[in-house]
């Protein structure tokens, strides 16, 4: 993911991708950073053996940055090409 991003973010930059495709593409950037700093911080918060509830957490928390990640690379093969 990180390697696409950087080349995305470079098209960003320069105008080669049009504004409102970029302005998108860039708050779903944010929103999976930000899911991902949430995962580790409740991971680290966890104590030892995580409870069932806990660990039902982890995984939602998980499957919503696995989502993030398809819908970016998504976008790198249709819209963003």
């Amino acid at each position: 993911v990180t390697m696409f991003i950087l080349f995305r973010w470079c098209d960003i930059q320069d105008g080669t991708i049009p504004g409102p495709i970029a302005q998108r593409f860039k708050k779903t950037l944010e929103k999976y950073k930000n899911k991902r700093v949430e995962l580790i911080e409740y991971q680290n918060n966890i104590k030892e053996d995580p409870s069932a509830a806990e660990a039902v957490e982890c995984w939602k928390k998980y499957y919503e940055i696995v989502m993030l990640c398809g819908l970016l690379k998504m976008w790198e093969d249709l819209r963003l090409r």
